[in-house]
Formats: structure tokens, sequence, C-alpha cells
């Protein structure tokens, strides 16, 4: 735990050898959600995975902290590289964390990997999207699950079952 952008942040290190990445994850995703990611990029490399504010997880949960502004977690994000590596980094942004990635000014970051950018532009939903959504978030149960799934999958495709049922 430390402070970025005057606000509790929350942090996971795993690896040590050569340069640091920092993993910012999208909307709804926190540290403990890319530990596959961590495990894997910790083999080669020193991790860092954050917990975004106002998101789940461990850094504050307190809204409003930016009030939208890609401004402020860009200037967050920085503090957080001043934080948590002395060197170069390399920024790996999933989702919303990609957006957040490229509103960072530091001088350290040395690259960015973007993974499914979100952000960038103005969230549309459509009234499919936001149906399934609905009703997954107010009764998650298995069968929301699959309506959302196969509402939000890429054309062509069907999620199997192993997505729903665990």
């Amino acid at each position: 735990m430390f402070q970025a952008g005057g606000t509790e942040t929350h942090a996971v290190v795993a690896g040590s050898r050569g340069p640091t990445v920092v993993v910012v994850p999208g909307t709804n995703f926190n540290a403990a959600a890319c530990l596959p990611l961590a495990t894997a990029l910790a083999t080669r490399y020193r991790t860092v995975l954050v917990d975004v504010p106002s998101q789940p997880g461990l850094s504050s949960g307190e809204r409003g902290l930016a009030e939208g502004r890609l401004d402020w977690y860009g200037a967050w994000l920085s503090d957080v590289i001043t934080a948590c590596a002395s060197g170069p980094v390399i920024v790996l942004g999933h989702s919303f964390g990609a957006a957040i990635a490229l509103s960072s000014a530091s001088p350290r970051i040395d690259g960015q990997i973007l993974v499914s950018p979100g952000g960038l532009t103005g969230l549309r939903l459509t009234p499919g999207v936001l149906c399934a959504s609905a009703a997954w978030l107010a009764v998650p149960r298995p069968r929301h699950s699959a309506w959302l799934l196969h509402t939000m999958y890429g054309a062509g495709g069907t999620p199997g079952p192993r997505w729903w049922t665990g």
C-alpha cells in the first residue's frame, strides 16, 4: 500500500528479474484477477499489478476521485511508476487500463502494451447488451452469465459451457 494521486493504492509485486512491467487492469478488474498473467510475466520480468482506485480491489474504493477524467488517472499512474520502479518500465494496460496507460506522461515509460483498449471513446451500449448486463448484475446466475456471454461474444462464435458453469 502506498499513496499515488493523493489516494491509497495497492500493488502486488511478483518476480525480480528483467525490466519492470506495470499491469493496469480494466474496469471491474483488479490485481487478483490478473494473477495468472502475473505468474507468466514474473518468470522473465519484475511485475507490478496495481488496483485502480474506484475499481474493485484493495486501492481506494472512493467513487468520483477522477470525476471521469483520464488526466487524473494518468497522473495517478505516473505516481505509481515513481513509487514502484527506479528505472524504465513497460506498461501493460487492459481495457480501461489501456486508456490510463496512454494518459500517463511519465518519462519512465519505455513501452506500452494495450490489450483490448477501452475508454478511448465514449461507451455505446446496445439494448441487448444493456438488458443482458442488467440481468447479470441484478442476479448473477449461470443462465444470466450465459446470456451475457452470448450477447457479447464475437460474431459467429459461441462460448462453451465452461465459461459460465465453472
